[in-house]
């Protein structure tokens, strides 16, 4: 049941931000692997950031939450591949001189409930 939080400055391409989050829904399925059924999806505007101390670069953050139990190193792997896939498109569409890209993958808390 992954979760998937895009975060992105009010300007962004909304329906970029949606390819984007289709593109890791796709991927996830076959990395964790999981079914397209289970996942929770959505897409948040920010009015401000500051990135390093500043307002030059806006920031695109990509939060993913997946059950307990897989390895560290699985999860690594899946955050280091999925970055450079977002950086990929990103790049296709967007002057990336203006954005910074993170991206986190953790674990559903114990205490989730549904």
């Amino acid at each position: 049941m992954p979760h998937i939080v895009l975060e992105i400055p009010k300007k962004f391409n909304i329906e970029l931000a949606k390819q984007i989050v289709d593109i890791l829904q796709q991927y996830l399925t076959k990395g964790l692997p999981t079914s397209l059924e289970s996942f929770k999806s959505r897409v948040y505007n920010y009015e401000y950031c500051s990135v390093a101390g500043g307002s030059e670069k806006e920031l695109i953050h990509l939060q993913i939450k997946v059950l307990a139990g897989r390895k560290q190193e699985h999860l690594n792997t899946l955050s280091t591949n999925l970055r450079n896939k977002i950086l990929e498109i990103l790049n296709e569409c967007v002057n990336m001189d203006k954005y910074a890209v993170t991206l986190e993958i953790s674990e559903l808390s114990s205490a989730y409930a549904r």
